[in-house]
């Protein structure tokens, strides 16, 4: 009875709200229109006939993201029209699972969007990715601080006891309720507007962090034109990174061939090189984060003050496990003495061996790669490369599928689908 009361309150108070769709956010979304001519040939915006929807990649040139995102973004405010103009009462089905469909055709686009820039990138596209990032950043702030479709989740989600909800719908209408409040729709409306201009902001930076990391991982090649300096690296390994047929060899800072290199490389000064350029990505030249991270802080505590939050790091660990950074902090402090003791060992291994060589300098970042794999090797008769030509790339990805099977009964079948890129 309590909570039929309780939902009949809320009806009248529903009942009698007030809805104005134009209400405090107005401004911060963008005028978007869009022509069909613009739109014509578009993969984004036709039926995906690949196998299990796959984005067909083959069709895809970098001049459809923009007019489908701007298509998807108009689709995505007629569907939050359709929620906050309904004029029957906010329920589940009308509000909640509503919103959660809402924006499919923005995301089939963003999401495709977001793998290309991430993993085969060029300059049309990061220079897209800088005014994509804070477009969506605008109209994800107006979805969030509008009112009248939070009273509808609200309305809702104060019901819920009512509702007979199976646990992955509580689950829904949790989040849901709770990502509104976390973006501060019960911040008053100068609030929200500061906070709309702290996230696009935050968008735009951070873009541009991880573009620089990217750049300057890409821009970074480690030369090597005298065979003495390949010292301790395997055949297989050399070969790799040979340029052509020429007698010159290239390191870059991705991950595989990096750690390859330090772990294999007898030369110390290559090591150092190598190892500088990894650690110091992004703060140099155009490439220099420093100013961005120091904005992004400023930036973030502001937020976090504005939501009522002692800081970022309150903000984020909230929701989460550890609840509060107190609580991170105690946990890691329970491991930090444990591993402490264990890399002091370990570096006294390392320096023995250094020693061993006959050299006197103290063990630093570039070493450590390379001797604790000498550590395995000697300690343990652990050599990577005597049991690489056992397995064999094929093989192993076999057997891992077969694991599978015996263990989940999945099943591996390979289907031919459009990819970005032909290495993949």
């Amino acid at each position: 009875m309590m909570a039929l009361a309780a939902c009949s309150n809320n009806t009248d108070a529903f009942k009698n709200s007030d809805i104005n769709s134009s209400n405090s956010v107005s401004a911060m979304s963008d005028t978007i229109t869009i022509t069909e001519a613009e739109l014509k040939d578009n993969p984004f915006v036709k039926p995906w006939e690949t196998p299990y929807g796959v984005p067909p990649f083959d069709s895809i040139e970098d001049s459809h993201f923009m007019p489908a995102i701007k298509a998807g973004i108009l689709e995505l405010r007629k569907e939050i029209d359709e929620i906050v103009l309904n004029n029957d009462l906010p329920s589940f089905e009308n509000t909640i699972v509503a919103l959660d469909l809402a924006g499919s055709q923005l995301s089939k686009v963003s999401s495709t969007f977001g793998n290309i820039t991430g993993t085969d990138t060029n300059d049309t596209l990061r220079s897209l990715q800088g005014k994509v990032s804070p477009l969506l950043t605008r109209e994800y702030n107006k979805i969030q601080f509008n009112e009248d479709l939070f009273a509808r989740v609200k309305f809702v989600y104060e019901s819920r006891d009512s509702l007979n909800l199976d646990e992955q719908d509580a689950r829904l209408l949790e989040l849901t309720h709770r990502g509104f409040v976390r973006a501060g729709a019960n911040l008053s409306l100068e609030s929200k507007a500061r906070i709309a201009k702290i996230n696009e902001e935050l968008s735009s930076l951070t873009t541009e962090f991880g573009q620089n990391i990217l750049a300057s991982t890409v821009g970074f090649k480690m030369e090597i034109t005298n065979p003495e300096h390949l010292s301790g690296l395997s055949e297989s390994f050399k070969a790799s990174i040979k340029v052509g047929n020429e007698e010159r060899w290239v390191v870059g800072l991705n991950r595989s061939p990096f750690e390859t290199f330090m772990t294999q490389s007898t030369n110390r000064e290559l090591r150092k090189k190598l190892f500088d350029g990894y650690r110091l990505r992004g703060s140099s030249g155009d490439s220099n984060n420093g100013p961005i991270v120091i904005k992004i802080a400023q930036l973030r505590s502001e937020r976090a003050q504005l939501m009522g939050y002692k800081s970022h790091a309150h903000y984020q660990l909230e929701p989460r496990m550890a609840k509060t950074p107190e609580a991170a902090v105690a946990f890691l402090l329970r491991v930090w003495n444990p591993g402490l003791e264990r890399a002091k060992n370990e570096l006294t291994d390392i320096q023995s061996l250094i020693e061993a060589d006959g050299e006197t300098y103290k063990a630093e970042g570039q070493d450590w790669w390379h001797y604790a794999e000498r550590v395995r090797q000697e300690r343990y008769e652990f050599d990577d490369a005597a049991l690489a030509p056992y397995l064999e790339l094929n093989a192993v990805r076999e057997g891992a599928f077969d694991v599978a099977n015996k263990l989940f009964g999945i099943s591996f079948e390979e289907v031919e689908t459009p990819v970005w890129n032909p290495v993949v």
